[in-house]
Order: C-alpha cells, then sequence, then structure tokens
C-alpha cells in the first residue's frame, strides 16, 4: 500500500467549519462534506455517528435539515397525542424492584402489557406492588398504583415532545440565519 503524499493529505485537511444539518454544530468541511462527529468511541470502535456526517453544512444546503425538522415535529405529535393517562394500554420499562446492598444495586425493569397482567403481578409478587406504590407515592388499591404510572409515563412523552419540538424550532432558527451565509474558516494548528 503506497504512503499517502503530502499534496494528498493536504487536499483533505479541513480549512472550514459549516453547521451541521442534523445537529446543529459546528463541524470540520471536509471536500465529501462534514466530517464524522457525534461518536464515542467505545472499546476501540465507534458507536453512532450523527445522520449529518458526509452531508453539507446549513450554510450550503438545507434538504437534509427540512427532512429532520419534519420528522422531530412528526414524532413530537405522535407523542403528544399517543398516549395520554386514560389511553395508556402498556407501560414499560417501570423499575419494578429494587434491591440495594452494601456491594451490588438490582433495578429490574418490566413491560407490562396489560392492566390485566400488571394486577395479576401486583397480587402474585406483593415485593413489586411494595416497590411501586412506594416509587410513585401511590398507597391506593391497583388501579390508582396503574393510573399514578401512567400519569408519569405520558409525563415522559410530554418532556419528550418538547425536547423534540425545542430541537426542531433550534435547527429551523439555524436555516433561517446561517443558510447561504459563508463557511467559518477554521483556525490554524501549530
Amino acid at each position: 500500500m503506497p504512503m499517502a503524499t503530502l499534496d494528498h493529505v493536504m487536499s483533505n485537511k479541513a480549512t472550514h467549519n459549516g453547521t451541521c444539518q442534523v445537529c446543529g454544530r459546528q463541524q470540520a468541511r471536509r471536500p465529501n462534506g462534514l466530517a464524522q462527529h457525534g461518536y464515542t468511541v467505545d472499546y476501540g470502535y465507534f458507536q453512532g455517528v450523527c445522520h449529518g456526517s458526509a452531508n453539507l453544512p446549513i450554510e450550503e444546503s438545507t434538504l437534509l435539515l427540512d427532512s429532520t425538522v419534519a420528522t422531530l415535529r412528526a414524532n413530537a405529535m405522535r407523542l403528544r397525542t399517543a398516549q395520554t393517562p386514560e389511553t395508556v394500554t402498556t407501560l414499560g420499562p417501570v423499575a419494578a424492584t429494587y434491591r440495594s446492598t452494601p456491594w451490588a444495586r438490582d433495578v429490574e425493569h418490566v413491560h407490562f402489557d396489560s392492566e390485566a397482567t400488571f394486577k395479576r403481578r401486583m397480587i402474585d409478587e406483593p415485593n413489586v406492588r411494595k416497590h411501586l406504590a412506594r416509587s410513585y407515592y401511590c398507597h391506593g388499591d391497583d388501579a390508582a398504583l396503574w393510573l399514578a404510572i401512567a400519569e408519569r409515563e405520558a409525563y415522559g412523552h410530554k418532556l419528550r415532545a418538547n425536547a423534540l419540538e425545542g430541537h426542531a424550532a433550534a435547527l429551523a432558527h439555524l436555516k433561517e440565519t446561517r443558510h447561504g451565509q459563508p463557511l467559518t474558516p477554521r483556525e490554524a494548528r501549530a
């Protein structure tokens, strides 16, 4: 395998930064699009990459941004309308048991596929019921406990929907302010 020449290395070196159409952060602009970003390295392997990697920055294109904003808003709407405490049919994952010892902490997360299986498990496993009643501050009957957990689940959906709408609004603002602007020059590294 031949070694890369200095000319080849310099032609791939990023000289400007652009704004990612998905995450909205400044990234190096390479000849084939934005540099890979949004990943972690665990055990020597890349884990996840932002969908805006290898795409044009907002300054040059907004095609990916427009579809991302539409997807974010659709998912937010689905979360807002999908579940209210009265319409919840499944719950999960719910931390059903919790045991703490000086050397370990165990949490069992379970999904309840219906209110009937929830009530059956409350009868069969009193420790699960005790933990859930303590966790959700509900000491009424099983129907009241189901409703308390359902309210928390619906509230979680509302928070996720707010986060999605907030990111969509931030991307829309970046489109208004950054599209058509020149790329930002990168600082030379010593």
